[in-house]
């Protein structure tokens, strides 16, 4: 029986991400479930340590993360008005397939809500190349939601 209990929204910040959001609240409104948004910063530590030093490095990497955590509250409360679902955001680093399936296993989500990703939609017409994998590789429901 459907009844998630944990939910999880990915975010590229885009339009579509937004409408997964909103489809992840109306789903956690009806059945009282947790919602969490995440947002995958890719791991360009290889880069750039090379050009600064890892002091610039680290402050760099927590000004970037605190903007993030900034967006995504800014992307919650655009979408989240009139709704009493409580959303916790989620900032992680590296790759964001990997990334997705570990917040997954590690807090024991029950759905997964994504969104075609904007930045690899050249390649596919039906999916994103990372919502493709994502949904291929999830090890729970997942709800693919196209505009």
């Amino acid at each position: 029986m459907f009844n998630p209990k944990k939910i999880l929204v990915t975010t590229d910040f885009s339009g579509e991400s937004d409408n997964a959001l909103k489809t992840a609240l109306d789903i956690a409104e009806k059945f009282s479930s947790e919602v969490f948004l995440m947002h995958v910063l890719e791991d360009i530590s290889t880069i750039t340590l090379e050009y600064l030093p890892i002091e610039d490095f680290n402050a760099m990497n927590v000004n970037l993360k605190e903007s993030v955590l900034e967006k995504l509250k800014d992307e919650i409360a655009k979408v989240s008005s009139g709704k009493g679902v409580a959303v916790k955001e989620i900032v992680r680093t590296g790759d964001p397939v990997d990334q997705i399936m570990d917040e997954i296993n590690e807090k024991k989500i029950d759905l997964l809500v994504v969104a075609p990703h904007k930045r690899h939609r050249p390649w596919n017409l039906f999916f994103s190349h990372l919502s493709n994998e994502i949904v291929k590789k999830s090890s729970c429901q997942t709800l693919l939601v196209k505009n």
